[in-house]
This record gives C-alpha cells, structure tokens and sequence, in this order.
C-alpha cells in the first residue's frame, strides 16, 4: 500500500523549502463561480420553461439539473437549494454563487461526475434540444484551467468519475 502525501505533509515540506504554496484553499472568488455556471450552461444547457409538460419535464436539461438539485438538497438538509420550487437550474445556480467553499464544491463535483455519466446517453438530437455546446471533458478540461487561472489548489480529476452517483437511466 503506498502512501498518501496528505496537504499537510506537503505544506511543512514546502515551507521547509522555504516555497511558500502557490494556491489557496479557503475563497472561491466570485468570478471563478460565475464561470462555473457559464461552464454547466454549455455542458448541461438550460432550464426548459414550456409550462409544465412532458417536454419540460423530460428536457434533458432538466431531468439534469432536477438529479443535482434533489441530490444536494438531500445532502444538507434543505428543501432547495435557492428560491424557486420550480426553476433547478436556478436554484443549483444560486447555491454555487452564494454557499460556503465546502458546499460550492459538493455542487461542482457532484454535477461534473453526472454530466461525465450522463453523456454517453446523450443523442445528437437531445443535445441540440436541451442547448448542450460542450462536451464533458471539455468542461471539466475548462474547471480544471479555471481553479489554476483563480490559483484555487483544486482540482477535479479522474478518480472522481468512476465512484457511483444518481442512477440516470
């Protein structure tokens, strides 16, 4: 078993270099979650507001934004995660803007290991219909450039794409 370089062990050896980190750990300025939201607005694509059809509830933006939505609710205990009862993609737009680090997080990687899981079932067709301009592993290939261009010191990488999430079929 190898073993783990926890960031405490890698901040006494960098201070015992005399580096001090680059990154830091406690902001998500304000800027890089503004870019978060343009990033799920072309991975994910938008809220579908038809009034309440079957087209709207089975938009894939939606069905999307709905699995995230419910899922972090779930998770901290609140019954949204922003204002409307019926708007997901709102409410998971509000929560990144305006939660704690650890909570903009959870959101971030939890809709990236969906949106990762979800594109294989994609159609041609169904991302044209539901606005999705971007491919996965471009967003997360943009996230991973916007946490270094912010100097945030993380990261969203590969191991997080294989754990089990929402079943979406």
């Amino acid at each position: 078993m190898g073993i783990y370089e926890t960031f405490s062990k890698r901040q006494k050896k960098l201070l015992q270099a005399g580096e001090p980190d680059p990154y830091q750990y406690d902001d998500l300025p304000h800027q890089f979650r503004v870019q978060v939201v343009h990033i799920w607005n072309g991975v994910i694509g938008s809220w579908k507001r038809h009034g309440y059809s079957a087209y709207e509830r089975e938009a894939t933006s939606n069905v999307l934004w709905t699995i995230i939505e419910n899922q972090l609710a779930r998770e901290i205990g609140v019954l949204h995660l922003g204002d409307s009862e019926v708007d997901m993609a709102l409410n998971c737009k509000q929560h990144v803007l305006n939660a704690d680090v650890s909570h903009a997080l959870d959101i971030i990687e939890y809709s990236f290991r969906l949106i990762y899981k979800a594109e294989p079932m994609l159609t041609d067709s169904k991302k044209k219909e539901s606005g999705i301009t971007q491919t996965p592993d471009d967003a997360i290939e943009e996230l991973n450039h916007r946490f270094m261009e912010h100097s945030i010191g993380y990261q969203f990488a590969q191991q997080f794409l294989t754990q089990e999430i929402a079943n979406i079929t």
